[in-house]
């Protein structure tokens, strides 16, 4: 069906185009393929399930969201139903995820993560990029050092733990100094590893990849 716009007046400098209501397509399959992300596809659907109804808040417009069961494939899938006047159409939406892959080449081991870091950084600042960046707008400045910056403190926060322990364990404790270092060492290594918890929401190692 061939759907002719009716030029109306303009907006805001603009003019506006209005398309006649018209029920030409009724069924949708719709597969998604997400970009170089680690987020997997139960971040995607309860983004959509939370946002689609929004947006036909704010449209005029119904929406109703509903799960479906694993394709054959293991994809995940979920159903969304459109009304809008006569208008009724409905879509499938299914999830393409190559997530796993994702995550592996972004998430390597935490000392990658570091010497990836430490490496960039010391590029940035030996070559005068960072004086260069300096001189943009403060959003690539914030973007690219922010991460570095968080996974410092993460370091020092480690190294703060791991201190308090051993002098914990060496002091008040009385173990040897040698148990009570290893103690330290440990204590520090779980702190690193506890980060990874804020790291999951912050998504600092993803930055830093994208830095380096």
């Amino acid at each position: 069906m061939n759907v002719v716009p009716d030029y109306g007046s303009l907006v805001e400098g603009r003019r506006e185009i209005i398309f006649p209501e018209a029920q030409d397509v009724s069924r949708r399959k719709v597969f998604y393929v997400s970009g170089f992300d680690p987020l997997g596809p139960r971040r995607y659907r309860e983004l959509y399930r939370r946002e689609g109804p929004a947006q036909a808040g704010v449209s005029g417009y119904g929406l109703d969201i509903c799960g479906l069961p694993r394709s054959e494939a293991g994809n995940y899938r979920w159903k969304a139903e459109y009304a809008r006047g006569a208008i009724n159409s409905s879509a499938e939406f299914e999830f393409l995820g190559w997530e796993d892959i994702v995550r592996h080449s972004i998430r390597p081991s935490l000392f990658y993560v570091y010497a990836l870091m430490f490496r960039t950084l010391w590029i940035y600042l030996s070559s005068g990029a960072i004086r260069s960046m300096g001189r943009l707008r403060s959003g690539p400045l914030i973007a690219g050092l922010v991460p570095a910056v968080l996974m410092i403190f993460y370091l020092f926060y480690a190294g703060l733990i791991g201190t308090s322990a051993a002098l914990l364990l060496a002091g008040p404790i009385g173990l040897p100094w040698i148990v009570a270092a290893v103690g330290g060492i440990a204590a520090g290594g779980l702190a690193m590893l506890a980060t990874r918890a804020f790291e999951e929401q912050m998504m600092i190692y993803f930055m830093v990849n994208d830095l380096g």
